[in-house]
């Protein structure tokens, strides 16, 4: 492992459980949360039902008018007990546990082969230390960075990065330090 330049910012630890969570949805589009997923099949099962022949209150003989509190009620109802709810409710269900399932297999794949990082940020770029590899990216191979209070993503593709945890920073004032100096040189992307 070569030495850190005078006026670069080291940094060294190992990724913990959380970190690799946030790590994770930071690297996904807003669009791709699994929360978001939820909502938008949840609106177009709730407008579908509403607006279409499945609301009770559509079913009513002509000529027959509704107060509005009546119509609500009979909408709700008519929500509850469709078996189109219940069916997009467990199939979201099921997508949410396959989900969790998915993130503690990537946890555990990455605990066994992500040990301790060291490196160090400076004037010159990135340098990325691991018991399997060593990287040097100079500023203008890495694209854009994505910050959090706790977390700092540098990219070098669309969807691949380096993250740096506060926690591997020494101080508060390297931290700061890293942050500024990668904001001097790479694009920002704004936080969700």
């Amino acid at each position: 492992m070569a030495a850190a330049p005078d006026d670069a910012i080291a940094f060294h630890g190992a990724l913990t459980r959380s970190q690799f969570a946030l790590v994770q949805r930071l690297l996904l589009p807003w669009w791709g949360a699994m929360w978001v997923t939820s909502v938008w099949v949840l609106l177009a099962v709730v407008m579908y039902q509403v607006l279409g022949d499945a609301n009770p209150a559509a079913q009513l003989q002509p000529g027959v008018t509704l107060t509005p509190l009546t119509w609500a009620i009979l909408t709700v109802v008519g929500l509850v007990v469709s078996p189109l709810t219940w069916v997009t409710v467990l199939t979201l269900a099921i997508m949410w546990a396959i989900t969790a399932f998915g993130r503690r297999r990537q946890w555990r794949d990455a605990e066994n082969t992500h040990h301790v990082i060291t490196g160090s940020i400076g004037a010159a770029g990135l340098a990325w230390n691991t018991a399997m590899t060593t990287a040097n990216f100079p500023w203008p191979k890495l694209t854009h960075m994505r910050q959090h209070p706790d977390m700092l993503l540098i990219f070098y593709s669309r969807r691949c990065a380096f993250y740096l945890p506060k926690a591997f920073f020494a101080s508060e004032a390297a931290w700061h330090d890293a942050n500024a100096l990668a904001l001097q040189h790479c694009l920002a992307k704004p936080i969700r």
